[in-house]
Order: C-alpha cells, then sequence, then structure tokens
C-alpha cells in the first residue's frame, strides 16, 4: 500500500485504513488467490505512475488486455464487492467514507482548493487542515 499523504482528517484515516484491512483480507483468501489475474510488470508500473500523476484522475489499467477504466470509478465498484469482506470486519462505516472522499474530493485537491482561495497562502492550508483534524471530517 502506497502511504498515504494528505489524509488530514480522522475520517480519511479510518476511511483508508479501512480499505486496506477488506483488501488485504480480500487477497488473503485462498478463492480469491485462485482467481485473481497478474498485471503485467509494468501495467503495475505504469499504474503506479498514472496515480502518482493524476490522483483521482488516473484512468488505470484494469488486465492483461488492457482495458482501462476512471480510477474512481473501480473504486466504487471495488466497495461494492469489499462491503460482505467489511460487514465481516465490522468496519463497513469507515469504509463507505470512501465514497464521501470521491464525492468530496481527496486531501491533496482539497488542499489545492484553499490554497487557491486564499492566493497561494500555503499557511491558510495548514490551518484549514488542522481546523478539520480536530472537527474529525471535512466539511
Amino acid at each position: 500500500m502506497r502511504v498515504c499523504d494528505g489524509l488530514s482528517t480522522l475520517e480519511e484515516v479510518g476511511a483508508i485504513g479501512a480499505l486496506t484491512q477488506c483488501l488485504v483480507e480480500e487477497a488473503s483468501a485462498p478463492s480469491t488467490r485462485a482467481a485473481r489475474s497478474d498485471h503485467a510488470p509494468w501495467h503495475v508500473q505504469e499504474n503506479k505512475w498514472r496515480a502518482a500523476r493524476y490522483g483521482l484522475d488516473a484512468i488505470i489499467i484494469l488486465d492483461a488486455a488492457g482495458h482501462e477504466q476512471l480510477v474512481t470509478e473501480h473504486l466504487a465498484e471495488t466497495l461494492d464487492r469489499l462491503e460482505p469482506i467489511a460487514r465481516d470486519l465490522r468496519c463497513e462505516s469507515e469504509l463507505r467514507d470512501i465514497e464521501g472522499i470521491l464525492r468530496r474530493g481527496a486531501g491533496y485537491q482539497r488542499q489545492r482548493r484553499t490554497a487557491e482561495r486564499h492566493g497561494g497562502d500555503l499557511r491558510a492550508v495548514v490551518l484549514e487542515e488542522a481546523r478539520l483534524m480536530r472537527q474529525g471530517h471535512p466539511a
């Protein structure tokens, strides 16, 4: 799991923690291991690059045939697939908080919007993110 460096609220930390926990649980299941298709190494590297470059606007490679999908659409489908696992792990609410991130935008997007509203003043970004951390969730 890539380090998520834009998480500045407890809601976001819980959401990404639940997503990670559910994905690990899914990948650990014998039935999933047998059914999982392996990406070519360059697909994995390309997807990492796309995610780093485009964030939630990335279009990722899904399979060896080269089919692609917007990462937010793929993530929405993944949330539905992981719902039974989240129920078993008792983190359904936290997993569904991913939907809020998709609706509002990720932390990096929120931080950019704050900077734009304040003429690029990064102090405003720090103050806003500190306020959100104390509040526990984005507005």
